[in-house]
């Protein structure tokens, strides 16, 4: 007798698809749609909260080898500082002169903790 045929025989024996084999793939399947369902969910508590980038204390600028503090009052160029959800610009009359991440982190409309997304 080959050797094939008896490693046949013995799977056969087992019931390669019996009952404990079809069980133990319903446990796992079904540990993986509980997996699936949790992964879904957060698509629904996870919202973001709206929010802009936090008023800087102070935001120096080097133009034309002077320097100077654009949020102070003491300065007489006209310069506007505008803060967005990801940027803070620094217009003067016509154009965007600078453009700088979030230093200082965000300030939130509503509470931080009303979603994990904020944290």
């Amino acid at each position: 007798m080959e050797q094939g045929a008896v490693i046949d025989q013995v799977l056969y024996a087992l019931k390669w698809n019996g009952f404990y084999q079809k069980s133990r793939l319903g446990i796992i399947l079904a540990a993986y749609v509980t997996g699936a369902l949790h992964y879904i969910s957060v698509v629904f508590i996870g919202r973001s909260v709206p929010h802009q980038c936090r008023r800087l204390l102070s935001l120096n600028l080097t133009i034309h080898d002077e320097s100077f503090d654009v949020l102070s009052n003491s300065s007489d160029m006209p310069y506007r500082v505008s803060y967005g959800q990801c940027r803070i610009d620094v217009k003067n009359d016509t154009d965007v002169i600078f453009t700088t991440h979030c230093r200082e982190g965000y300030e939130y409309v509503e509470a931080k903790m009303s979603s994990f997304v904020s944290e």
